[in-house]
């Protein structure tokens, strides 16, 4: 499953890293994909993948941002935490010996439903 398949990146961020390191983060990746988890748009998207393999290297960083439900059907939905991908740039660049390849050097952090057009 490849879960950047569909469009290119706005943003772009080299992040120094050596050989031990870099293979521990594909096989995290790996594992992910032959767990089989479907992708989805809250808790499984292409930033959550990428933010993972990040984790290798900083378990720390956290770009997650809350989406409390709103609306008359809100009563059906619980709160969840989704990892935007405005919001992972923004903390990748903040990681040690990052540097920004192509795109600006911050990016608009937009709450989640926005980059949906909602």
């Amino acid at each position: 499953m490849n879960l950047a398949r569909e469009r290119a990146a706005d943003g772009v961020v080299q992040i120094t890293s050596d050989f031990e390191t870099d293979t521990k983060v594909k096989a995290r990746l790996d594992a992910i994909q032959k767990s089989g988890a479907d992708y989805n748009a809250c808790t499984n998207n292409c930033s959550t993948f990428a933010q993972e393999g990040l984790k290798v290297l900083d378990p720390k960083i956290d770009a997650s941002q809350t989406i409390k439900p709103t609306g008359a059907l809100s009563w059906l939905y619980d709160e969840a935490k989704v990892v935007a991908p405005n919001n992972l740039f923004n903390k990748a660049t903040e990681m040690k010996g990052a540097k920004v390849i192509k795109g600006p050097a911050k990016m608009e952090a937009k709450p989640y439903l926005e980059y949906f057009g909602k």
